[in-house]
C-alpha cells in the first residue's frame, strides 16, 4: 500500500494578503498546493493521505476562509481517506483542557482524526499490512506513547515532533527533549513539526521530516516544498518536488571580491527569477554597492564587511590621520573626504595642517 504524507499545512486567515481566486493569497496557494498532490495521488492510484500535524496556524483561532476551504477541499475528494494527527499549533490550551481544532474535520466520513495516540492495523477505511502508528503533539511524547508495551517491529510512526538532531530553517539545530535514539523501536518515522525538508537516521531509525506545505515567508527562502510518498510494504520513501507555480523565496548572495561578470550574471538571474513570480532579494557582500538602475524592483541588502580587527588606526596617529583613516574604512568617496575635514577644521574639532 502506497500513502501521500503531507507535511505542516499551517492555514490562517492571512488578512492582510491580497485576494487571488476570491482567497487570500497565501491560502490560494495551500489549496493549490493540495490539489497538485491529489491529481499526483489520483494519477498514481494512491488513495490514502496522512496530514502530519499544523492543519491550522493559530492556535485559539479558527479563520471561517480557512475552515470554508479545508472542509471544501475534503469534501471534493470524499472518495479518498485522510488520517491527521494534531499538531501544536492546532491546540487551544495546555493540560487537561487542551483541545484540538481538527476535531471539526472528523466529522466528515473520509477524514480520520488523531488527538490521542492510535495503532491501525484495520480501520473502516482500509486493511493494513504493516502497524501505522499515529501520536500526536504532546508536551512529552514517550510518556504518551508509554501504555504502548508491545509496538511491532515493522511498525510504521507518524507524529508531530522535534529531535534534536533535526535542523531548523535558519540552519541550527536545537535542543529537544528528544532524540533519534529515542524512536529506536521504530524503523521508520515520518515526522511533522520542522518546516525545512530533511531526513538522516542510524542503523536503527530513519527519519523523515515532509516540510511545510508551501513558502510562507523569508524564512523558507532557497527551499523547495515538497510531499512524500510512502510505500509500506518495502518502507521505501519518495520525495517529489511541489512543482506547482507556487513563488518562492529566493535569496541570491554576491560574495566579496566578485567579479563584475559575476555580478552581472547574478542580477540578471535575479531579474528571471523575479519575472517568473518569485520573491527575490539579493544580498551584497562586495564592494561597490549595486547600481539603482541594477534592482528592478527587487530587495537588496547592502552587507559589505568590514575588517574590525585590524582598523589601521593607532594613537600614535594624529587626529587629521586617524580621521582620513577612518573615512577610508567607511568607504567614503575620494572627492567628498576634503568637506568632512574642512567641516571638523571648522568647529574645532581638527586642526588642519596640510
Amino acid at each position: 500500500m502506497k500513502i501521500i504524507c503531507i507535511g505542516d499545512i499551517h492555514a490562517s486567515g492571512f488578512g492582510d494578503d491580497p485576494l487571488v481566486d476570491n482567497l487570500p493569497e497565501r491560502l490560494y496557494y495551500i489549496k493549490k498546493s493540495l490539489e497538485y498532490i491529489m491529481d499526483y495521488g489520483r494519477k498514481n492510484g494512491i488513495e490514502h493521505y496522512v496530514i502530519l500535524g499544523d492543519v491550522y496556524h493559530d492556535k485559539t483561532i479558527i479563520y471561517n476562509t480557512s475552515q470554508a476551504m479545508l472542509l471544501d477541499f475534503f469534501k471534493q475528494y470524499e472518495d479518498r481517506t485522510f488520517y491527521i494527527i494534531s499538531g501544536n499549533h492546532d491546540l487551544s490550551s495546555t493540560g487537561e483542557n487542551q483541545k484540538s481544532a481538527i476535531l471539526a474535520l472528523g466529522e466528515l466520513n473520509n477524514v480520520q482524526c488523531f488527538t490521542k495516540p492510535v495503532i491501525i492495523n484495520k480501520s473502516q477505511f482500509v486493511k493494513v499490512d504493516t502497524p501505522l502508528f499515529f501520536v500526536p503533539y504532546s508536551g512529552n511524547f514517550l510518556d504518551s506513547i508509554k501504555n504502548f508495551k508491545n509496538i511491532e517491529p515493522d511498525t510504521i510512526l507518524f507524529s508531530h515532533i522535534g529531535l534534536n538532531e533535526a535542523v531548523l530553517q535558519s540552519g541550527l539545530s536545537r535542543v529537544d527533549k528528544l532524540k533519534l535514539s529515542d524512536l529506536k523501536q521504530f524503523k521508520l518515522a515520518i515526522l511533522g513539526h520542522y518546516h525545512k525538508p530533511q531526513d538522516f537516521g542510524n542503523d536503527q531509525t530513519h527519519v523523515w521530516y515532509a516540510g511545510s506545505l508551501i513558502p510562507r515567508d523569508w524564512n523558507d527562502k532557497n527551499e523547495k516544498k515538497r510531499f512524500l510518498v510512502l510505500d509500506t510494504i518495502t518502507k521505501e520513501v519518495q520525495s517529489v518536488d511541489l512543482d506547482c507555480g507556487v513563488p518562492q523565496y529566493i535569496e541570491i548572495v554576491i560574495p566579496p571580491k566578485s567579479t563584475p561578470e559575476f555580478i552581472t550574471s547574478e542580477m540578471n538571474r535575479a531579474k528571471i527569477i523575479k519575472k517568473q513570480g518569485n520573491k527575490v532579494r539579493v544580498i551584497n557582500k562586495n564592494n561597490p554597492k549595486i547600481k539603482e538602475d541594477d534592482i528592478s524592483d527587487m530587495i537588496v541588502l547592502e552587507q559589505q564587511e568590514i575588517d574590525v580587527t585590524n582598523r589601521g588606526i593607532t594613537v600614535e596617529q594624529s587626529k587629521l590621520d586617524q580621521c582620513k583613516k577612518y573615512m577610508e574604512i567607511k568607504n567614503i568617496p575620494e572627492d567628498e573626504r576634503e568637506a568632512y575635514l574642512k567641516v571638523l577644521n571648522d568647529s574645532k574639532l581638527l586642526e588642519v595642517t596640510e
